[in-house]
């Protein structure tokens, strides 16, 4: 994605402990939707996230 040297590390550290890094490749899909970064979910998922997929909260979809 071209992003600066430790962009990543500083999202990831964001995010913690309780949200979440947005995923790049469905910002704009509707207000009722809050896209969340697979590859976050794999690496650093938080404990409301885990929740939410536990629960059945969470659809994955392919990349458009």
């Amino acid at each position: 994605m071209g992003l600066t040297p430790g962009r990543v590390e500083g999202m990831v550290a964001d995010a913690q402990p309780d949200g979440c890094i947005p995923c790049h490749s469905h910002l704009y899909v509707g207000a009722d939707v809050e896209p969340i970064c697979r590859w976050f979910y794999d690496h650093h998922a938080t404990l409301p996230i885990q929740v939410a997929e536990s629960m059945g909260l969470i659809e994955w979809v392919a990349d458009s």
